[in-house]
């Protein structure tokens, strides 16, 4: 006798970003209750916001004194009672703590305020009142700068607690719901990127919840990225640089800039922030983000204002000047009231024209335009009727024109924003040299996207082909086309992208030969030349010439699919793609062929390592855009980036190898069982035998050792399912062939539900035991009865052998995963990162070639109907009819109207 007992080893899994901001999102749900959502998140961003400079704070100390336990002493009570306990620092140090503190991170934290103090015991001592001091203490160790910039950012703690009760026990209950739910967020030394992460997850959760009032502080990530790659291209020769956004809302728009510069230039703070926004809640993500993804106090320019009201940023030295930047981005809210008094003399906007009082769109614009020095960029998102409105806005954009300022237009996607569906346009702005053609790039990406949800998404591939082709100027078929102004000018200044690019959908044609006979011309074949060209036996397997010169008639056309994919030239190019998918397995072997190389892999290098491969190395793939082959190796990247963070946790750079192997080893995922077996002994005692039942592991699963180590038993495995689907299939068949009248309740369950019957198995086994020892007519229903239950036992039994099967497995590659190598554990992971690879070029492959299958199979059917056929059947039609209605009888009216009608229809 033996019983089972599931036991859990404890393991330090690490959550993935999406995990985490999965697990935020579900508890923000869960919590969210009486408050507005947009209050909700007040509460857990700068919940967030707190501990995560309480955290860095204590990185700091540790860095500063070399040991944390000191950090008890930095509390401002040691230091003004000279009875109190006395502090290894004298009054002095302190203060000197204090200065380094705000120095280098901007702000002091005394240690009962840290977070690591409100946490501990589980938040025993934790209050309403502790957060109360904790943001008082905050605020009053400021100094300089700093005061400006940490100033309100903690206003719905320190004064919106009501919000959550009017009393203080309701109040405290509720915080300490919303610190449980923000402690696992990691912001370890290394982890900023995640926290960085959950923040911008939160952001867009919200805005995507909260409709127009989220989206319009909240740029989508892939729009920010676009604009990011043209800007930070366009400034990647200078080695620091400048930026600025005057409707910052949650400062996305600088930071990816920011994080794609680094790309050109990895010198650390070589970024300068300035960042307007005029509403004030707003203007605290800005700052809030800014300080979240690492950005010194001293680089952050930040101010709460409106924007086309008082210009800003002013030059230090001549306070009268304008500060000049090198890239101005900004998404201002579209088609804004504004106010236009004193605007005609207002500089930003007296050389061109002052815009409409009910539309904004080119103040900010113009605005932007200012701000920029002589070499510098502007990106700004603008509704796409600033390309083609009238009254001012035609002036301003004349002279735009004419000054060779616009660069590039860059028309986006339909549903692409939060709150609101319009299309919009990104405006590309340089002040050009003489030298330089007056041209304006336009770029129609309206239908590069991806659905999700009830939005529409740009792909990484989408992003990279619009900045590729607006940083070099690319021409590309209905796609981009570079203008000249004469051009712009024969069409008075409308910039609408459709007068330059022919973007509409093309009508289908027909051909009237084809339409009557049911042929198919050369001249619509022509739309497959290239894919003839490719596969020249295809042409004559699949169409044969008629009587009618320049005409084809389809030779098998209910075998299209069959004929293409059993041509030779299609089989090699299939294979061809087995040959790439080699090709990558290769790139990634012989570029990570140790953990010294993984060590340095990155985010960026891993990006670099991509493209430099999909658009250097690799030869031209006829009907597969290197744009696509890019995709889904960015696909795979983002699964590599989680196995890097994984590294990057876990400090893999600081352990030798055999410190790697070790560590990988020793954190497997464990459930065992107890076996409690019967033992005769004196005492009677049962022995307890532990089993193992499962293992699986964060980035080493025992199926990538299986299909690596264990592949024949793998497919041992497959063929016994194989057999049990061909026992199910065999069952099937004999239930079918059982008429109705034998479906009774002797083997049968009627299930009233679905109105049929459906065999029962434990009924045919008490049925058969019995006809077992009767002689039984071949195919009868006893016949049957008596297969199905062979079948049934054959079932049970290979369904045993596959259990027996699995468990070997389990054994087998926990064992082989303990005796792993280090060179075996880099081939499991290049295997697990290129076999999805792999696979969805395969896939691609046959996508390919089944679009032009299905493209053949629509010529056949549009001619499929011949009018001449058509037309003979209306008329048999018509004389069946006619037949029909002379044997009705029927009253002397009737019989009138019947027989007018059969002269008609002959």
């Amino acid at each position: 006798m033996s019983k089972n007992k599931n036991i859990q080893i404890e393991t330090n899994k690490t959550l993935t970003k999406q995990e985490l901001g999965n697990k935020i999102w579900e508890a923000a749900n869960e919590m969210r209750g009486s408050l507005e959502i947009t209050e909700y998140k007040n509460f857990l961003l700068e919940l967030i916001f707190y501990k995560t400079i309480s955290q860095r704070f204590e990185e700091w100390f540790l860095k500063y004194n070399g040991s944390i336990e000191d950090i008890q002493w930095l509390n401002d009570d040691y230091y003004e009672d000279e009875n109190s306990i006395k502090s290894p620092y004298s009054k002095n140090e302190y203060e000197e703590i204090k200065e380094s503190a705000n120095k280098n991170l901007g702000y002091f934290i005394q240690h009962q305020y840290l977070y690591s103090s409100w946490m501990k015991d589980n938040a025993r001592n934790f209050s309403a009142s502790l957060l109360n001091r904790s943001i008082n203490s905050f605020d009053s160790n400021l100094r300089g700068k700093s005061e400006n910039l940490f100033e309100n950012i903690f206003k719905t703690l320190s004064d919106e607690l009501y919000k959550l009760s009017t009393n203080e026990a309701e109040q405290t209950k509720k915080l300490k719901k919303l610190i449980e739910i923000i402690k696992d967020i990691p912001v370890k030394k290394g982890q900023y990127d995640i926290l960085g992460f959950v923040y911008e997850y939160l952001i867009g959760k919200f805005a995507s919840s909260a409709g127009k009032k989220g989206g319009e502080f909240y740029t989508p990530h892939e729009i920010s990225l676009l604009m990011a790659e043209i800007v930070a291209f366009h400034l990647k020769h200078k080695d620091n640089i400048k930026i600025y956004d005057p409707t910052s809302g949650s400062g996305s728009l600088l930071l990816n800039i920011g994080e794609v510069f680094q790309k050109f230039n990895k010198k650390k703070h070589s970024v300068t922030y300035y960042a307007q926004e005029i509403n004030e809640s707003t203007y605290k993500l800005t700052k809030m983000n800014l300080i979240l993804h690492g950005v010194n106090v001293s680089e952050i320019h930040a101010r709460n204002a409106d924007t086309l009201k008082q210009d800003w940023p002013i030059d230090k030295i001549n306070s009268t000047e304008p500060l000049r930047v090198d890239s101005v981005v900004s998404n201002p809210p579209y088609s804004l009231k504004w106010d236009t008094e004193n605007a005609e003399s207002d500089k930003r906007f007296r050389s061109y024209a002052v815009a409409p009082k009910a539309k904004a769109d080119f103040a900010f614009l113009l605005h932007d335009l200012y701000h920029i020095s002589p070499d510098g960029i502007v990106a700004i998102v603008l509704p796409h009727g600033v390309l083609f409105r009238g009254g001012n806005e035609k002036i301003i954009r004349e002279r735009l024109i004419e000054n060779a300022e616009i660069d590039s237009i860059i028309g986006l996607p339909s549903d692409i924003f939060y709150g609101t569906s319009i299309s919009t346009i990104i405006v590309i702005l340089k002040r050009k040299t003489n030298d330089e053609k007056n041209q304006i790039l336009f770029v129609d990406a309206s239908k590069l996207f991806v659905k999700e949800g009830n939005k529409n998404k740009l792909e990484i591939s989408h992003i990279k082909k619009i900045a590729d082709t607006v940083n070099n100027k690319i021409e590309l078929k209905d796609f981009s086309r570079l203008v000249d102004v004469s051009e712009i000018r024969e069409n008075d200044y409308n910039l609408n992208i459709s007068r330059y690019l022919d973007n509409f959908k093309k009508e289908e044609k027909f051909d009237l030969y084809s339409t009557i006979y049911g042929n198919v011309s050369e001249t619509e074949l022509e739309e497959f030349n290239e894919f003839f060209t490719k596969f020249p036996d295809i042409k004559n397997q699949l169409l044969e010439p008629t009587e009618k010169q320049g005409y084809y008639l389809f030779k098998d056309p209910e075998n299209i699919q069959e004929t293409i994919f059993n041509s030779s030239s299609v089989q090699s190019y299939l294979t061809s793609y087995d040959t790439l998918g080699k090709r990558i397995y290769n790139l990634f072997k012989t570029n990570f062929t140790n953990w010294d190389l993984l060590k340095k892999l990155n985010k960026i290098e891993l990006e670099k390592l991509i493209i430099n491969f999909v658009f250097n190395q690799l030869e031209e793939i006829s009907f597969l855009d290197k744009y696509d082959i890019f995709q889904i190796l960015m696909n795979s990247s983002l699964v590599i980036n989680n196995y890097l963070e994984y590294f990057e946790f876990n400090k893999f750079s600081d352990k030798t190898d055999e410190e790697i192997l070790d560590f990988i080893k020793s954190t497997a995922q464990i459930i065992e069982k107890e076996r409690i077996v019967s033992k005769k002994t004196k005492l009677k005692e049962a022995v307890i035998v532990k089993e193992l039942e499962s293992w699986d592991h964060e980035i080493i699963h025992p199926d990538m050792i299986s299909s690596i180590f264990l592949a024949v038993k793998l497919k041992q495995r497959q063929e016994y399912e194989e057999q049990i689907n061909q026992i199910v299939d065999e069952i099937e068949s004999i239930v079918e062939s059982i008429s109705d009248e034998d479906k009774t309740d002797m083997y049968f369950d009627f299930k009233e539900k679905d109105d049929v019957w459906k065999i029962s198995i434990q009924k045919i086994k008490k049925e058969a035991k019995k006809l077992k020892s009767e002689q039984i007519e071949d195919n009868s229903l006893e016949s049957w009865i008596l297969q199905i239950d062979e079948l049934e036992n054959n079932r049970k039994n290979i369904n045993n052998l596959i259990k027996d099967l699995n468990q070997e497995l389990i054994l087998q590659t926990y064992n082989t995963f303990k005796t792993l190598t280090n060179e075996q554990v880099i081939e499991i992971l290049i295997s697990n990162w290129t076999n999805p690879i792999i696979n969805d070029l395969k896939s691609k492959s046959k996508k390919i070639i089944l679009d032009f299958v299905f493209r053949f199979e629509n010529l056949h059917k549009k001619y499929e109907d011949v009018l001449e056929n058509i037309n003979s059947e209306i008329k048999e039609n018509e004389a069946n009819l006619a037949t029909l209605l002379t044997e009705l009888d029927a009253n002397q009216s009737d019989s009138i109207a019947i027989n007018k009608l059969i002269k008609i229809l002959k």
